[in-house]
């Protein structure tokens, strides 16, 4: 199921899903990564089984409850919470409420200590890094694509990442990701994806 979400193959990593849960009804996966960038948010939220559970922040604004979306955000901010997320989630805070000063200074330490490799992790701090329109938001997105996330779909949409439109580098990065996508696509036909997941869109 993976692979193929992060390949921008949503609707098999979907149907990956819905077999494991067949053979397991208590297993817990990813899903509601593929069901938010196919743009289901309400499913998105209902397989939204993450703690904290970030994807219902962002499918929350995405559909364009900003005020429940922040709600989300700020009940996620409990002590204990661990220190990565507490950031995640004072930096989301900050960039829905328009603080742009404090969502930047947050923005400025995320950014020069990401290392993750993960590339949907990458994108997700990217898109943060757009809203505010920081510069090292389209390096950070360029890593993302470059690591193998393919989801140009939803990268044509998303609107945290409107501020980056419009340039050679953004549209450079979108072609690279759709053709990641083709050529995962091609793979995966080629190896009978189809017949054990359906087709690739």
């Amino acid at each position: 199921m993976q692979a193929c979400r992060y390949a921008g193959l949503q609707r098999p990593a979907i149907v990956a899903h819905e077999h494991a849960v067949r053979l397991d009804p208590q297993i817990r996966t990813a899903v509601a990564h593929a069901y938010l960038t196919a743009g289901e948010y309400q499913k998105a939220m209902a397989h939204d089984y993450d703690d904290p559970p970030v994807v219902t922040t962002v499918a929350l604004d995405l559909m364009g409850d900003r005020e429940r979306a922040l709600a989300h955000a700020r009940q996620q901010l409990v002590p204990g919470l661990p220190a990565v997320f507490r950031n995640f989630y004072e930096w989301t805070t900050a960039a829905l409420e328009r603080r742009r000063h404090d969502a930047t200074a947050i923005g400025d330490g995320v950014a020069a200590k990401w290392r993750l490799r993960d590339p949907c992790g990458t994108f997700y701090v990217a898109r943060t890094l757009a809203v505010i329109e920081h510069p090292d938001a389209l390096p950070l997105l360029k890593r993302a694509i470059e690591g193998g996330y393919y989801c140009h779909n939803f990268l044509a949409r998303d609107p945290w990442l409107d501020s980056l439109r419009g340039t050679s580098e953004f549209n450079g990065i979108v072609r690279h990701a759709e053709a990641g996508y083709r050529d995962a696509a091609t793979a995966y036909a080629e190896a009978g994806g189809q017949k054990l997941l359906g087709p690739a869109d």
